[in-house]
């Protein structure tokens, strides 16, 4: 199923905002709880994170694109627990040479 992630709803006095950071890009895997883009306003930054997992299909925003309340900016292939493979571990994603040992 195709999920539309959508810019959330804004502080009523502002009707705009800016992405300041995307994180994804499209055919990539996500997890729910990951961070997709930073949505930016005068005032404050806010993380958009994944409601659920799938893969990253259709971005429609790059770095400092305006945007509105409840614009959708991407697209989002949802997963099934039993289709997605491991959360990779910080040893699988670093090499050993760069780990920190931290006790």
């Amino acid at each position: 199923m195709n999920i539309d992630v959508k810019v959330p709803t804004l502080p009523d006095s502002i009707h705009t905002a800016d992405i300041a950071k995307l994180y994804v890009s499209e055919g990539q895997l996500v997890y729910a709880g990951d961070v997709l883009f930073d949505v930016e306003t005068e005032k404050v930054v806010l993380e958009i994170m994944a409601d659920c997992s799938g893969i990253i299909e259709n971005i429609t925003i790059a770095n400092g694109d305006h945007v509105n309340p409840e614009q959708v900016v991407m697209t989002l292939q949802q997963l099934a627990d039993s289709e997605l493979p491991a959360r990779p571990t910080v040893d699988q994603t670093h090499d050993s040479k760069l780990s920190v040992n931290c006790q």
